[in-house]
């Protein structure tokens, strides 16, 4: 269960990051890789999405920064690539 301070947290990282980027909130999705049960510094945090928003960059090499920039436990970044061009989306009932 997500308590209250958790809460306001995801939401205003979810705002800053939005705003970095350009977004809605509502399209960001949050992931952690933190220690359970112990709450990141927020101003560290948030001080530092702008930077971070400003220096991304559409590479192989980006990508492969970002995947061991998560890794956890496993000690080995993982990583997958999609590329649609000009697809018409298609919906199933």
């Amino acid at each position: 269960m997500l308590s209250l301070c958790n809460t306001q947290d995801c939401l205003a990282s979810a705002e800053a990051l939005a705003d970095a980027l350009d977004i809605e909130p509502n399209d960001v999705l949050l992931m952690s890789t933190g220690v359970i049960g112990k709450r990141i510094k927020m101003d560290p945090l948030l001080a530092s999405i702008p930077v971070i928003a400003a220096g991304l960059e559409s590479t192989p090499e980006a990508a492969h920064h970002a995947a061991v920039a998560v890794t956890t436990t496993d000690l080995v970044s993982k990583s997958a690539a999609l590329e649609v061009i000009n697809t018409p989306l298609v919906t199933r009932q």
